[in-house]
């Protein structure tokens, strides 16, 4: 699945779920690297997704003015 399909929602819910795996105790070294990998992606397309929201919010508050 590209980044650009995935919602803001969907990756904070997958991030959830990782840090679920990754508390329970059950998960392999290597899991867990590809597991920190795919959060840290997950959390830089929210921190994207955040950015172009105030991004446009500024926009429109400026438009408003």
């Amino acid at each position: 699945m590209e980044n650009k399909e995935i919602t803001f929602e969907t990756a904070q819910s997958r991030i959830q779920e990782i840090l679920g795996l990754l508390d329970s105790g059950k998960v392999t070294l290597s899991e867990i690297e590809i597991l920190l990998n795919e959060a840290q992606s997950l959390i830089d397309l929210s921190l994207n997704r955040l950015q172009d929201a105030e991004n446009q919010l500024q926009k429109w508050k400026e438009s408003h003015e």
